[in-house]
């Protein structure tokens, strides 16, 4: 009923917020290995 479908919304939102962190944190992670790799190519 209404109720189940309710928690399904905010079931898959959550899922949906869960995957855009990771998404999120992929990102930041790459964006960092570019920085240190940049970083280190002008160290060297």
């Amino acid at each position: 009923g209404l109720y189940t479908n309710i928690y399904q919304i905010f079931y898959w939102k959550r899922i949906c917020n869960l995957l855009d962190f990771v998404l999120v944190y992929m990102y930041i992670l790459c964006f960092e290995m570019d920085i240190i790799k940049r970083f280190n190519v002008w160290l060297l």
